[in-house]
């Protein structure tokens, strides 16, 4: 949501970020203000997830497997674009980051 969607290739994590709507721009400036507030300090990282999916909950694959054991036929919108992420993945990723930043303190 940080980006306007706009570009063909995939964004990289240090282009200038352009929101096209207010919750991009309000994610937008969330990140700007604690780069600013933490960064000099190491005690930030920022992760741009999409499509979060688990075992449990509610996810785009748990309601496609859902609507496709019902119905013979589901509508999808095709406009949007995404990489699905494991919650399971993001979560082992995440504690990583916190156990490097501590050894770098």
């Amino acid at each position: 949501y940080v980006f306007d969607g706009h570009q063909n290739i995939p964004y990289k994590t240090s282009q200038k970020t352009s929101p096209n709507n207010a919750y991009g721009t309000s994610k937008a400036e969330g990140e700007k203000f604690l780069l600013e507030k933490l960064n000099q300090i190491n005690q930030l990282a920022i992760l741009r997830t999409s499509w979060l999916m688990g075992a449990h909950g509610i996810n785009f694959a748990v309601k496609m497997l859902k609507l496709l054991s019902e119905r013979e036929k589901i509508n999808v919108v095709y406009d949007q674009i995404g990489v699905p992420t494991s919650a399971k993945h993001l979560a082992k990723t995440c504690w990583k980051i916190v156990n490097y930043k501590n050894t770098k303190t």
